[in-house]
């Protein structure tokens, strides 16, 4: 299962997405391809339209980004992001969880 949280600490923000969805195989998962297709546009759309500072951790099974002192744009970017995950969450529910 994928899970997707966020933490707030005064102006930063930390998302994790971790797990897999394991609704179809590697290479071939929707679910999961969807999941990251929204994380990535988050941390290209935190980078290209906002001066918000991103870290960002990629890796198989696990991703972070942390922004810190996140702006107005920023923390509308997060939203979206989130109202994403959500609508995925609600259509695969076995797949994809948000941690709050």
């Amino acid at each position: 299962m994928i899970k997707a949280s966020k933490k707030n600490f005064d102006d930063n923000i930390e998302i994790i997405v971790s797990g897999h969805a394991c609704y179809g195989p590697y290479g071939q998962d929707i679910v999961c391809s969807a999941v990251s297709s929204l994380f990535y546009t988050l941390y290209f759309s935190l980078d290209e339209l906002t001066n918000d500072k991103v870290n960002v951790d990629f890796a198989d099974d696990f991703s972070k980004i942390i922004i810190k002192n996140i702006s107005d744009n920023g923390r509308l970017l997060v939203s979206s992001f989130f109202i994403g995950i959500r609508e995925i969450a609600s259509s695969y529910p076995n797949h994809v969880s948000i941690i709050e």
